[in-house]
């Protein structure tokens, strides 16, 4: 699920240089480069700037849960693969990267995030903890009808994590 994978071809991005939120030129941009005029939820996906999980459970009117489907942890850091999907629904909702930097966040958190209970977000916003978000790019990937958005958490002004996440558009349609 790497979206850093070689061929790049799928994705139709707007570079948004680390901004603290996303415009509406930004997306109306994105939506002229693909030709399509996003959804209500899809424009309200892109612009969120709170915990993605507790967001979707508000598009799809369900609670939401994450499945960890790979997690690899090494000195400094620990990168996973998320789904979220839906209980009142069937498929995923996103499919979610994430690289968090174990030497940026407490010790608790580090814990849960090994446990594979719950996503970052929820994780964050558990233990309180203040975190600024850094949009790097959004855009659409055409492979998988999905938009996408990758930024970075920061946590004491440091990168706690960086995420990227696929809102696959079967998911709430």
């Amino acid at each position: 699920m790497n979206l850093a994978s070689k061929s790049m071809k799928h994705l139709i991005t707007i570079d948004l240089n680390g901004s603290t939120y996303v415009t509406p030129d930004s997306i109306r941009t994105l939506e002229t480069k693909c030709g399509h005029v996003f959804s209500f939820q899809e424009k309200i996906f892109l612009a969120n700037l709170g915990t993605t999980q507790k967001l979707l459970e508000i598009l799809v009117n369900s609670q939401t849960y994450v499945r960890v489907t790979k997690q690899l942890e090494k000195a400094d850091f620990i990168k996973r693969n998320v789904e979220i999907l839906a209980k009142k629904k069937e498929g995923v909702l996103v499919l979610a990267t994430a690289k968090i930097y174990k030497n940026e966040l407490p010790q608790k958190v580090v814990e849960e995030v090994r446990s594979r209970n719950n996503g970052i977000g929820v994780i964050f916003s558990r233990h309180h903890l203040w975190i600024h978000r850094k949009i790097k790019r959004i855009g659409y990937d055409l492979n998988r009808s999905g938009l996408f958005r990758s930024y970075e958490l920061l946590y004491n002004k440091h990168i706690a994590a960086d995420i990227t996440e696929i809102l696959l558009k079967q998911g709430i349609s």
